[in-house]
């Protein structure tokens, strides 16, 4: 097992999620991992959610982790992982959206 990194995300507007694989040459390619961790980018101002596919954050559908705004002691993550299901997880299932146009989260996995 291995710890990646899929850098930074950025939600460019509120509303229009982006997968956790953004970054990725085929973001909707399946991403297998065992675990993986999202973390609040500290210049954040608003809250972030973690969701499936169809995230909503005006109805909740969908959400599954809201993500406090940082402080300057605190940035705020949202956790999984599955240790009896090698790669259980795949990212590209995966969805952030933002309260405040143009932030961002730091995402990482082992896979």
């Amino acid at each position: 097992m291995a710890l990646e990194s899929l850098g930074l995300i950025t939600v460019a507007t509120s509303g229009i999620p982006q997968r956790l694989t953004a970054n990725e040459s085929d973001p909707s390619a399946r991403y297998p991992c065992n675990a993986f961790m999202v973390q609040t980018w500290h210049a954040n101002t608003g809250r972030v959610f973690v969701g499936t596919a169809g995230i909503d954050i005006s109805t909740g559908v969908g959400v599954e982790g809201v993500l406090p705004i940082p402080t300057v002691n605190t940035l705020p993550t949202f956790s999984a992982s599955h240790q009896y299901a090698p790669a259980a997880f795949n990212l590209a299932e995966v969805y952030v959206d933002v309260e405040v146009d143009g932030e961002s989260v730091i995402v990482s996995a082992v896979v």
